[in-house]
């Protein structure tokens, strides 16, 4: 049996990819391009409206956005722009939120968090290039 609690309303770009955080209060989505940028959104998942976004941080369609496992405020972004990006989302000040950018030179596919701590980020182009990074 599945219920249905968020029905996110249609906008004027398309969403690429979507995640939760670790307490599963949190979703994030990741959007195409449109006039040189893309959109990172949040959501209370219980909510249709977005809280907060991030609008510059990449500029192209953002392919996968990804919660650390344990850390539910820590997000990464991967974009085909080559980009990915490490965010704080507890940090009030957007321009402070961005911890790190990575740059993987090459269209992003897959990121994710890996190690015995999770602090390592990897990631993996649609030229199946593989990049780690420590976090």
């Amino acid at each position: 049996c599945s219920l249905c609690v968020c029905v996110l309303p249609p906008g004027d770009r398309c969403f690429c990819s979507f995640d939760l955080d670790c307490t599963g209060k949190v979703l994030v989505a990741g959007t195409d391009a449109r006039d040189g940028d893309s959109s990172v959104l949040i959501w209370d998942a219980r909510q249709s409206s977005p809280l907060d976004g991030f609008e510059e941080i990449h500029s192209d369609d953002v392919t996968q956005v990804k919660f650390h496992p344990t850390r539910k405020d820590q997000l990464l972004t991967g974009s085909t722009d080559g980009l990915v990006c490490v965010l704080d989302l507890s940090e009030p000040d957007k321009e402070n939120a961005l911890i790190s950018v990575l740059n993987s030179e090459s269209s992003v596919n897959r990121v994710g968090f890996f190690g015995l701590d999770w602090d390592c980020v990897y990631c993996l182009t649609h030229v199946e290039s593989f990049y780690t990074w420590h976090a």
